[in-house]
């Protein structure tokens, strides 16, 4: 984080200079400029809220090698608006760099060295092109991934791409007696594989590998494996929707294409003999539609093939009819707030709502699973999102610290698949602002 606050002081003494008398170090200003955005640009990558910066560097650059005196306010005008549309462009730059830092994920809190790698499988049946990001326990060798492709990183997050995580790029496993348990992670609706990169990163951390999956036409922004960018088939479904039966059968078509997608993956993973996973401790957790999509993994009993992943994990997110072929296998739901009253309006949400919580009503008086609740949360707060700015509270996510949220859902995600994979007595967190119902 110094060398954008450098860049920033090296072009408010670049205005400054301009009206001043000249100094020998003038003649200096160009290469020292080049020197500093050369570093800028290799050791973090162009930010694009530095460039009003640039741009003003640029142009003291351009003058100050010809100035030869102190400009009068009186003949030159010009100078002094020149100067102070520098200042405020400059200030823009540091309001741009505090408001869109270059963040940085919290550090994993198990035993084990963290390593990523990514992969597409290309389901024969479907000749679907199905990115798998893994985060896995690992020898720390190689250097720290990042946060996210150039090619998948939307235009006005660029930067995101320089941005380093905790996780070895390709780094090899870290020896262990036994294989590892493996969690399948489910995006949001339109999200990224990488939207959970903090608590992927955490639970690999403890032993566990995740391997969450893109799904082509519903993600944002994924590049196939011949170098095509695949965009959202339609990024805005869910609004443009005029009634409740259009919206279950919309769900339902995508559900159905996710959990194929999954299955598919899962049986490869486990095909792969150079993967050290358990395939007696299978697990599924997911944000929003990806949380449906993982209660649906646990079903329908009469299919053996699906019984390979034995607990769950919905965050925040509606069923999606997913608990029509629900099991007795064990089920946390994750929600934000503090359990609000049904909503009673005629919208097409509330009536989702209401219909989404007589579901679980119903599910759950057959078969007991447990919901939390985690006050002063919102929707975004079970991804990376409350990290990615200090206006994280505009961007569908509560008042709630984000190195608090994410320590309970770090510590209630692990303490639940301790129980459930690892058979371990693990009890749940406590937390003032957690409440849990069995």
């Amino acid at each position: 984080m110094l060398l954008p606050f450098a860049t920033i002081l090296f072009a408010l003494l670049g205005a400054a200079a301009l009206l001043r008398e000249p100094r020998p170090w003038h003649r200096a200003y160009l290469p020292l400029a080049l020197i500093l955005l050369i570093a800028e640009i290799t050791y973090t990558g162009p930010y694009y809220p530095l460039c009003p910066a640039y741009l003003v560097t640029a142009l003291c650059a351009a003058r100050l090698p010809f100035h030869t005196a102190v400009p009068s306010l009186n003949d030159h005008r010009r100078t002094l608006a020149l100067v102070t549309a520098a200042v405020l462009l400059t200030f823009a730059s540091l309001a741009a760099i505090i408001i869109l830092p270059r963040f940085t994920l919290p550090d994993p809190t198990g035993p084990y060295a963290v390593g990523t790698r990514t992969q597409h499988l290309i389901d024969p049946a479907t000749r679907r092109d199905l990115p798998v990001q893994l985060w896995y326990p690992a020898t720390p060798t190689g250097p720290h991934a990042r946060y996210i492709t150039l090619s998948e990183a939307k235009p006005r997050f660029l930067y995101w791409h320089w941005i380093r995580t905790q996780s070895h790029q390709d780094a090899p496993f870290a020896p262990s007696t036994q294989p590892y348990p493996l969690l399948l992670f489910g995006p949001m609706w339109n999200g990224r594989r990488t939207q959970d990169t903090a608590l992927a990163q955490d639970l690999a951390s403890h032993g566990f590998i995740v391997a969450a999956i893109d799904h082509p036409g519903n993600a944002a922004r994924l590049q196939l494996a011949n170098g095509t960018l695949r965009l959202a088939d339609n990024p805005h479904a869910l609004n443009d929707l005029l009634s409740v039966e259009a919206t279950r059968t919309l769900w339902a078509n995508e559900l159905a294409r996710w959990t194929a997608d999954d299955r598919y993956v899962l049986t490869t993973l486990l095909a792969n003999p150079a993967l050290p996973i358990d395939p007696t401790r299978i697990g599924a957790f997911g944000h929003s539609f990806g949380g449906a999509a993982s209660i649906a993994l646990l079903g329908p009993r009469e299919s053996a093939q699906d019984l390979r992943v034995t607990s769950a994990i919905n965050l925040d997110g509606w069923t999606f009819n997913a608990l029509a072929t629900r099991t007795t296998q064990p089920i946390l739901f994750v929600y934000e707030a503090s359990g609000e009253p049904t909503p009673t309006g005629n919208s097409i949400d509330d009536q989702l709502d209401r219909q989404d919580r007589a579901l679980i009503a119903h599910s759950l008086a057959l078969t007991p699973a447990l919901r939390s609740y985690i006050r002063g949360t919102q929707h975004a707060d079970f991804t990376d999102e409350p990290f990615l700015s200090p206006l994280h509270r505009l961007t569908f996510t509560g008042p709630i610290a984000p190195d608090r949220i994410q320590q309970i859902t770090r510590t209630l995600t692990l303490a639940f698949f301790n129980q459930t994979l690892n058979h371990q007595k693990t009890p749940l967190p406590t937390y003032p602002e957690l409440k849990v119902i069995p």
